[in-house]
């Protein structure tokens, strides 16, 4: 069974969203499961999008929907990213949840990456998700926008030593990065969002994944922390599991991972027996 792309616009409050649907070809109408994925933005968004593909066309194989789409001011989507809010984003991902149960999904899975693990945790319980899959989540909104600080003093400073420090108070205003207009307003809101807070408050089955370059390495420190903050407070399972491979979002090459892409559509198959338990290590 091989995929079927159906790209469309959906008609919002604040101006059309790009989405790309993939459904399974031979019975498209029996496909009740759909995965959304919330993507991370700017350069971590399309170099993300490869594996995110993949994901879709290997879940279609099983009969599952999946939906891509760009937030607001982003890819194909309407607006500008230098005027781009969390609000927006936020609803953003209210209209395609939505819209994806107005078409036929009778269940539905979030899938974040990066970024959008934040807005996929925090949209799960309203969007009554089945099962959340984070791909290498950020813990915080406040890290997203110090890593981005980052990157624009690194392509200042190629081939200087980078006092870390003293890059990050000149870029403090966040001026262009890497492309993208990152607007302080955004900044201000990114700070909003904790991973820890959403996911105590998510009782959903959940899968958190992390790539890796050795396999005695682990999860990140990051991710102990609030993995460990979540023990009492969650009585649903969370799949911690480290993955061998590249960092995806993030590689000058685009590079995906088949492992991860494994992993995932193992999980979303078990999901809705997996309830019980604090976590389960892969």
């Amino acid at each position: 069974m091989t995929a079927v792309r159906r790209p469309a616009f959906l008609p919002t409050s604040r101006g059309d969203l790009f989405t790309l649907d993939f459904l399974p070809a031979g019975n498209v109408a029996a496909a009740d499961l759909t995965v959304v994925v919330v993507p991370s933005f700017a350069e971590e968004m399309n170099r993300s999008r490869r594996c995110c593909v993949l994901l879709a066309e290997r879940l279609a194989t099983i009969g599952c929907r999946t939906t891509l789409f760009d937030f607001s001011g982003t890819g194909d989507s309407h607006g500008d990213f230098a005027a781009a809010r969390l609000q927006d984003w936020r609803a953003d991902l209210r209209d395609v949840a939505a819209h994806a149960r107005a078409t036929g999904a009778r269940r539905l899975v979030l899938l974040g990456v990066r970024f959008g693990a934040l807005l996929a945790a925090e949209a799960a319980v309203a969007a009554d998700a089945e099962a959340l899959v984070l791909w290498q989540p950020a813990p915080e909104g406040a890290v997203v926008v110090s890593q981005f600080r980052r990157l624009a003093a690194a392509a200042k400073l190629v081939g200087k030593k980078i006092d870390t420090a003293a890059t990050e108070a000149e870029t403090a205003s966040l001026p262009e990065i890497a492309g993208y207009s990152f607007s302080q307003s955004l900044a201000d809101d990114l700070a909003e969002l904790h991973l820890s807070q959403s996911l105590a408050a998510c009782q959903q089955p959940s899968a958190w994944f992390e790539m890796t370059t050795r396999a005695e390495q682990g999860l990140s420190p990051a991710a102990v922390r609030v993995l460990k903050s979540l023990a009492a407070t969650r009585s649903t399972r969370i799949v911690e599991r480290s993955i061998i491979g590249p960092a995806f979002w993030s590689t000058t090459e685009i590079t995906v991972s088949d492992a991860l892409i494994a992993a995932t559509v193992e999980f979303v198959v078990d999901a809705p027996h997996q309830v019980t338990g604090s976590h389960a290590h892969g």
